[in-house]
């Protein structure tokens, strides 16, 4: 009721000011519309700076330089038409207390006993990353498939430096949960272990709203969320780049041996390189590092 009074004790105030400035005469919303001042469209195309560019300074230029100039200029990529949002939802005052919150508890945590968990979606073309690659007449026929991966890292010897599973399905909640599941059944999640994990929607909505409940009934597996906006805290993220890298250089005679799903095979073989040693040699606990030092 307050609000209510308040907007419309604003509201008549409006309109009297503009009785006393109009002589007793009220604007017609058309007219005021038409005075604001107007400040960049979002709906504006590249053409249109091309076009104001040329008129303005006598230069021309092509529509992807001006896409270019505004990915990269600015230390934040965007433009008018798509601004970056990230870093302006990043650095709100509550996620900023929900870092330090995260920070207080994985402090206290015994670094052999954190997982961190992800998943990633990836085209078979990315195997064929070259042009030569993705010639018809080498290149086999399913380089156009998309597989989901699903993995967890840790740096606790006495388990794999790994789990993952690679699938033709999307990933979702319910490959997630039985993901989880797995991992706990085969011994990869034990008692005391501490899954991270982002606050993407397949991990607490749905199905899954009551998860990490059941995985600490069940298994006494805890599992602990990142704060908002902060995939650069999980060493998984850096295990996908590894796994990329490695893919683009995997042997073309090798896959043209495979045949089917040869992506997913070269995926499955370099996540299987992948041992304790290298993780640590790669930096891939640095997060944890970092999160130690700040607290």
């Amino acid at each position: 009721m307050a609000l209510l009074l308040m907007s419309t004790g604003e509201c008549a105030r409006g309109v009297r000011d503009e009785m006393v400035e109009d002589n007793g005469d009220i604007l017609d919303p058309a007219v005021i519309v038409q005075q604001r001042v107007k400040g960049p469209e979002p709906s504006r195309t590249n053409v249109s700076y091309v076009e104001r560019l040329y008129v303005m300074t006598g230069t021309i230029t092509s529509t992807s330089t001006v896409s270019r100039w505004f990915n990269h200029y600015f230390p934040i990529s965007g433009g008018f038409r798509k601004p970056n949002l990230v870093l302006i939802d990043k650095f709100k005052q509550e996620n900023f207390w929900r870092a330090e919150e995260y920070l207080e508890a994985i402090a206290t945590i015994a670094p052999k006993k954190l997982r961190f968990g992800d998943e990633e979606l990836k085209k078979g073309a990315e195997v064929y990353c070259r042009r030569t690659r993705r010639c018809v007449l080498t290149a086999p026929s399913d380089f156009r498939n998309a597989y989901s991966v699903y993995g967890m890292c840790g740096i606790d010897e006495s388990t794999p430096a790994l789990y993952w599973r690679i699938h033709t399905s999307y990933n979702d909640s319910v490959e997630f949960s039985y993901d989880v599941e797995r991992a706990c059944c085969l011994g990869y999640l034990r008692a005391g272990d501490v899954l991270v994990l982002d606050n993407a929607a397949i991990h607490t909505g749905k199905s899954n709203k009551y998860l990490d409940d059941f995985v600490w009934t069940n298994f006494g597996v805890f599992i602990l969320f990142l704060p908002t906006r902060t995939p650069e805290w999980n060493p998984q993220e850096l295990v996908w780049q590894v796994m990329v890298k490695g893919m683009q250089h995997y042997l073309l005679r090798v896959l043209r041996e495979v045949s089917s799903h040869s992506p997913a095979h070269a995926a499955n073989k370099v996540l299987g390189t992948i041992d304790h040693k290298m993780m640590i040699c790669n930096n891939m606990v640095i997060v944890m590092d970092i999160t130690f030092a700040i607290t």
